[in-house]
Protein backbone atom coordinates (compact mmCIF):
# COMPACT_ATOMS: atom_id res chain seq x y z
CA UNK A 1 0.00 0.00 0.00
CA UNK A 2 2.61 2.57 0.93
CA UNK A 3 4.21 1.81 -2.59
CA UNK A 4 1.27 2.82 -4.38
CA UNK A 5 1.20 6.16 -2.59
CA UNK A 6 4.80 6.56 -3.44
CA UNK A 7 4.11 5.65 -6.70
CA UNK A 8 1.16 8.08 -6.79
CA UNK A 9 3.03 10.90 -5.39
CA UNK A 10 5.67 10.56 -7.98
CA UNK A 11 3.05 11.04 -10.93
CA UNK A 12 1.82 13.79 -9.40
CA UNK A 13 4.96 15.39 -9.36
CA UNK A 14 6.15 14.32 -12.84
CA UNK A 15 2.83 15.43 -13.97
CA UNK A 16 3.36 19.14 -11.76
CA UNK A 17 6.52 19.83 -13.69
CA UNK A 18 5.14 18.55 -17.37
CA UNK A 19 2.44 21.51 -16.19
CA UNK A 20 4.97 23.64 -15.48
CA UNK A 21 7.93 23.07 -18.60
CA UNK A 22 4.78 23.46 -21.25
CA UNK A 23 3.87 26.82 -19.23
CA UNK A 24 7.11 28.07 -19.44
CA UNK A 25 7.33 26.64 -23.33
CA UNK A 26 5.07 29.19 -23.86
CA UNK A 27 5.60 31.93 -21.96
CA UNK A 28 8.84 31.94 -23.98
CA UNK A 29 7.01 31.35 -27.24
CA UNK A 30 5.04 34.28 -26.44
CA UNK A 31 7.45 36.41 -25.36
CA UNK A 32 9.77 35.46 -27.86
CA UNK A 33 7.49 36.42 -30.53
CA UNK A 34 5.52 39.69 -29.07
CA UNK A 35 6.43 43.31 -29.24
CA UNK A 36 5.75 45.39 -26.32
CA UNK A 37 5.61 49.10 -26.71
CA UNK A 38 6.79 50.92 -23.20
CA UNK A 39 6.35 54.77 -22.74
CA UNK A 40 8.36 56.62 -20.39
CA UNK A 41 8.53 60.68 -20.20
CA UNK A 42 11.52 62.56 -19.00
CA UNK A 43 11.00 66.49 -17.87
CA UNK A 44 14.06 68.42 -17.89
CA UNK A 45 14.64 72.20 -17.29
CA UNK A 46 16.21 72.13 -20.65
CA UNK A 47 13.85 73.93 -23.10
CA UNK A 48 13.71 70.96 -25.17
CA UNK A 49 11.06 68.67 -26.47
CA UNK A 50 11.06 65.65 -28.61
CA UNK A 51 9.90 62.37 -28.44
CA UNK A 52 12.26 59.24 -30.00
CA UNK A 53 12.17 55.29 -30.41
CA UNK A 54 14.86 53.37 -28.86
CA UNK A 55 15.88 50.07 -30.57
CA UNK A 56 18.39 47.90 -28.65
CA UNK A 57 19.93 43.87 -29.17
CA UNK A 58 17.91 43.38 -32.08
CA UNK A 59 20.60 40.75 -32.35
CA UNK A 60 19.66 39.55 -36.11
CA UNK A 61 15.88 38.91 -35.14
CA UNK A 62 12.92 40.18 -36.69
CA UNK A 63 9.42 41.23 -35.52
CA UNK A 64 7.43 39.80 -38.25
CA UNK A 65 8.33 39.86 -41.79
CA UNK A 66 11.33 41.82 -42.26
CA UNK A 67 10.63 43.44 -38.74
CA UNK A 68 7.12 44.64 -40.54
CA UNK A 69 5.71 44.78 -37.22
CA UNK A 70 8.52 46.49 -35.67
CA UNK A 71 8.34 49.59 -38.20
CA UNK A 72 4.47 49.50 -37.98
CA UNK A 73 4.79 50.12 -34.03
CA UNK A 74 7.32 52.81 -35.17
CA UNK A 75 5.40 54.52 -37.65
CA UNK A 76 2.59 54.79 -35.07
CA UNK A 77 4.33 56.55 -33.01
CA UNK A 78 5.63 59.26 -35.32
CA UNK A 79 8.72 60.09 -33.42
CA UNK A 80 11.01 62.87 -34.09
CA UNK A 81 14.19 60.62 -33.93
CA UNK A 82 15.11 56.91 -33.73
CA UNK A 83 17.76 55.68 -31.34
CA UNK A 84 19.86 52.41 -31.79
CA UNK A 85 21.38 51.67 -28.61
CA UNK A 86 23.57 48.59 -30.50
CA UNK A 87 23.79 45.08 -30.88
CA UNK A 88 22.19 45.00 -34.10
CA UNK A 89 23.82 41.81 -34.88
CA UNK A 90 25.14 38.56 -32.99
CA UNK A 91 28.90 38.60 -32.99
CA UNK A 92 30.37 34.92 -33.92
CA UNK A 93 33.68 33.22 -34.75
CA UNK A 94 32.33 32.62 -38.50
CA UNK A 95 32.49 36.50 -39.97
CA UNK A 96 30.64 35.34 -42.99
CA UNK A 97 28.18 33.35 -41.25
CA UNK A 98 26.70 36.84 -39.31
CA UNK A 99 23.46 37.35 -40.05
CA UNK A 100 23.23 41.20 -40.46
CA UNK A 101 20.50 42.13 -43.08
CA UNK A 102 17.68 42.22 -40.99
CA UNK A 103 19.49 44.89 -39.38
CA UNK A 104 20.33 46.70 -42.39
CA UNK A 105 16.57 46.57 -44.06
CA UNK A 106 15.36 48.01 -40.56
CA UNK A 107 17.39 50.95 -40.55
CA UNK A 108 17.10 51.38 -44.42
CA UNK A 109 13.33 51.38 -43.89
CA UNK A 110 13.18 53.92 -40.64
CA UNK A 111 16.04 56.13 -42.02
CA UNK A 112 14.10 56.72 -44.84
CA UNK A 113 11.53 58.56 -42.21
CA UNK A 114 13.35 59.40 -39.33
CA UNK A 115 16.63 60.70 -38.25
CA UNK A 116 18.29 57.54 -36.79
CA UNK A 117 21.28 57.84 -34.84
CA UNK A 118 23.46 54.62 -33.63
CA UNK A 119 25.95 53.01 -31.90
CA UNK A 120 27.94 50.09 -31.32
CA UNK A 121 27.29 47.50 -28.53
CA UNK A 122 29.65 44.96 -27.31
CA UNK A 123 28.83 42.36 -30.23
CA UNK A 124 29.55 45.22 -32.90
CA UNK A 125 33.04 45.88 -31.28
CA UNK A 126 33.61 42.01 -30.60
CA UNK A 127 33.28 41.38 -34.62
CA UNK A 128 35.78 43.92 -35.50
CA UNK A 129 38.49 42.67 -33.46
CA UNK A 130 37.96 39.74 -35.09
CA UNK A 131 38.14 41.48 -38.38
CA UNK A 132 41.02 43.32 -37.52
CA UNK A 133 42.65 40.12 -36.29
CA UNK A 134 41.66 37.93 -39.31
CA UNK A 135 41.84 40.27 -42.21
CA UNK A 136 38.13 40.27 -42.61
CA UNK A 137 36.50 43.59 -43.43
CA UNK A 138 32.56 42.24 -43.27
CA UNK A 139 32.40 44.63 -40.44
CA UNK A 140 33.70 47.83 -41.89
CA UNK A 141 31.38 47.02 -44.77
CA UNK A 142 28.67 46.48 -42.68
CA UNK A 143 29.47 50.28 -40.87
CA UNK A 144 29.44 51.37 -44.77
CA UNK A 145 26.54 49.95 -44.98
CA UNK A 146 24.72 51.07 -41.97
CA UNK A 147 25.82 55.07 -43.28
CA UNK A 148 24.85 54.37 -46.68
CA UNK A 149 21.01 53.26 -45.65
CA UNK A 150 20.98 56.87 -43.90
CA UNK A 151 22.15 56.22 -39.90
CA UNK A 152 24.11 58.35 -38.03
CA UNK A 153 26.89 55.88 -36.26
CA UNK A 154 28.54 57.30 -33.71
CA UNK A 155 31.58 55.83 -32.37
CA UNK A 156 32.94 58.01 -29.77
CA UNK A 157 31.37 60.99 -31.13
CA UNK A 158 28.99 63.72 -31.10
CA UNK A 159 26.37 64.38 -33.63
CA UNK A 160 26.85 67.55 -35.85
CA UNK A 161 23.27 67.72 -36.88
CA UNK A 162 20.88 66.98 -33.60
CA UNK A 163 17.53 68.75 -32.68
CA UNK A 164 17.17 72.70 -31.48
CA UNK A 165 18.80 72.37 -27.77
CA UNK A 166 19.81 68.82 -27.52
CA UNK A 167 23.46 66.77 -28.07
CA UNK A 168 23.65 63.23 -29.04
CA UNK A 169 26.99 61.15 -28.15
CA UNK A 170 27.65 57.72 -29.25
CA UNK A 171 29.87 56.33 -26.24
CA UNK A 172 32.10 52.60 -26.94
CA UNK A 173 32.70 51.04 -23.78
CA UNK A 174 35.73 48.76 -23.50
CA UNK A 175 34.58 44.98 -23.72
CA UNK A 176 36.94 44.28 -20.85
CA UNK A 177 34.65 46.52 -19.05
CA UNK A 178 31.41 45.12 -19.98
CA UNK A 179 32.65 41.45 -19.59
CA UNK A 180 33.41 43.15 -15.84
CA UNK A 181 37.48 41.57 -16.47
CA UNK A 182 38.88 41.46 -13.31
CA UNK A 183 40.59 45.38 -12.61
CA UNK A 184 38.80 46.45 -15.17
CA UNK A 185 37.02 49.83 -14.65
CA UNK A 186 35.46 52.95 -16.21
CA UNK A 187 34.96 56.19 -14.83
CA UNK A 188 33.70 59.99 -15.80
CA UNK A 189 37.34 60.84 -17.06
CA UNK A 190 37.35 57.69 -19.01
CA UNK A 191 33.88 59.18 -21.33
CA UNK A 192 35.82 62.71 -21.06
CA UNK A 193 38.72 61.23 -22.97
CA UNK A 194 37.02 59.46 -25.85
CA UNK A 195 34.12 62.30 -25.86
CA UNK A 196 34.79 65.47 -24.16
CA UNK A 197 32.35 67.33 -22.06
CA UNK A 198 28.46 67.70 -22.00
CA UNK A 199 27.54 70.85 -22.34
CA UNK A 200 25.39 71.75 -19.64
CA UNK A 201 23.38 74.10 -21.56
CA UNK A 202 21.72 71.33 -23.63
CA UNK A 203 19.87 68.40 -23.16
CA UNK A 204 22.94 65.74 -23.53
CA UNK A 205 21.22 62.52 -25.22
CA UNK A 206 24.52 59.59 -24.52
CA UNK A 207 23.88 56.15 -26.40
CA UNK A 208 25.67 53.79 -23.90
CA UNK A 209 25.25 49.89 -24.78
CA UNK A 210 26.04 48.52 -20.97
CA UNK A 211 23.78 49.90 -18.12
CA UNK A 212 25.87 49.00 -15.40
CA UNK A 213 28.19 51.97 -16.02
CA UNK A 214 25.34 54.29 -15.03
CA UNK A 215 27.63 56.20 -12.14
CA UNK A 216 30.65 57.10 -14.85
CA UNK A 217 27.32 58.35 -16.94
CA UNK A 218 26.29 60.56 -13.94
CA UNK A 219 29.03 61.98 -12.81
CA UNK A 220 29.99 62.50 -16.54
CA UNK A 221 26.86 64.71 -17.01
CA UNK A 222 24.77 63.16 -19.14
CA UNK A 223 21.05 63.64 -18.88
CA UNK A 224 19.40 61.10 -20.58
CA UNK A 225 20.96 57.88 -21.30
CA UNK A 226 19.72 55.18 -23.84
CA UNK A 227 20.89 51.55 -23.59
CA UNK A 228 20.11 47.44 -23.29
CA UNK A 229 22.41 44.87 -23.29
CA UNK A 230 20.89 42.90 -20.57
CA UNK A 231 17.88 41.89 -22.44
CA UNK A 232 15.56 42.68 -19.74
CA UNK A 233 17.03 40.17 -17.30
CA UNK A 234 15.72 37.41 -19.60
CA UNK A 235 13.36 36.06 -16.71
CA UNK A 236 11.58 38.67 -14.94
CA UNK A 237 10.24 37.84 -11.53
CA UNK A 238 7.25 39.40 -9.75
CA UNK A 239 8.47 42.32 -7.70
CA UNK A 240 12.08 40.91 -8.39
CA UNK A 241 12.64 42.09 -11.75
CA UNK A 242 15.46 40.75 -13.99
CA UNK A 243 17.08 37.32 -13.23
CA UNK A 244 20.45 37.08 -15.17
CA UNK A 245 22.47 39.53 -17.03
CA UNK A 246 25.49 39.12 -19.29
CA UNK A 247 28.39 37.81 -18.36
CA UNK A 248 26.32 35.84 -16.06
CA UNK A 249 25.21 38.49 -13.27
CA UNK A 250 22.66 37.23 -11.22
CA UNK A 251 19.57 40.07 -10.52
CA UNK A 252 21.33 42.79 -12.18
CA UNK A 253 20.21 46.24 -10.29
CA UNK A 254 20.05 47.85 -13.93
CA UNK A 255 18.13 45.62 -15.73
CA UNK A 256 14.90 47.36 -18.30
CA UNK A 257 12.84 50.50 -17.64
CA UNK A 258 13.73 54.02 -16.17
CA UNK A 259 16.34 54.68 -13.70
CA UNK A 260 17.09 57.99 -12.20
CA UNK A 261 20.43 58.95 -10.25
CA UNK A 262 22.03 62.45 -9.01
CA UNK A 263 25.01 64.02 -8.31
CA UNK A 264 24.71 67.54 -6.45
CA UNK A 265 22.04 69.11 -8.38
CA UNK A 266 22.27 67.04 -11.81
CA UNK A 267 20.01 64.27 -12.56
CA UNK A 268 20.40 61.78 -14.86
CA UNK A 269 17.93 58.98 -16.07
CA UNK A 270 18.48 55.97 -17.96
CA UNK A 271 16.20 54.27 -19.97
CA UNK A 272 17.23 50.12 -20.66
CA UNK A 273 15.23 48.28 -23.31
CA UNK A 274 14.60 44.73 -22.55
CA UNK A 275 15.93 44.24 -26.41
CA UNK A 276 14.07 42.94 -29.72
CA UNK A 277 16.27 39.74 -30.07
CA UNK A 278 18.14 37.24 -28.33
CA UNK A 279 21.00 35.39 -28.83
CA UNK A 280 22.90 31.79 -27.41
CA UNK A 281 19.83 31.15 -25.23
CA UNK A 282 16.62 32.09 -27.45
CA UNK A 283 14.62 32.79 -23.70
CA UNK A 284 12.52 35.12 -22.50
CA UNK A 285 10.05 34.26 -19.42
CA UNK A 286 7.63 37.55 -18.50
CA UNK A 287 9.73 39.84 -20.94
CA UNK A 288 8.86 40.76 -24.35
CA UNK A 289 10.76 41.87 -26.68
CA UNK A 290 10.39 46.17 -26.37
CA UNK A 291 10.18 48.88 -28.09
CA UNK A 292 10.52 51.93 -26.06
CA UNK A 293 8.97 55.18 -26.78
CA UNK A 294 10.19 57.91 -24.58
CA UNK A 295 9.12 61.55 -24.52
CA UNK A 296 10.99 64.61 -23.50
CA UNK A 297 9.13 67.36 -21.64
CA UNK A 298 11.65 70.79 -21.38
CA UNK A 299 10.19 73.22 -19.25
Amino acid sequence: MQGEFIIRDMMVVFLVICILLLFAICVDYADTHRLKVRYYTIETNQPVRLKLCLLADLHGKECGRENERLIAAVEREKPDLIISAGDLMTAGNEMDAIVMKPALHLIQVLAAQYPVYAAHGNHEQKMLLIGEESGNDRMQRFEADLRERGAVLLRDEAAKEVPQGTEIFGLEIPLPVIKKEAGAQFTAEDIRERIGDADPERFSILIAHDPAQMKAYTDWGADLVLSGHVHGGIIRLPLIGGVVAPPFVLFPRYDAGLFTERKDAHETNMVISAGLGEHTLPFRFNNPRELAVITVKGK
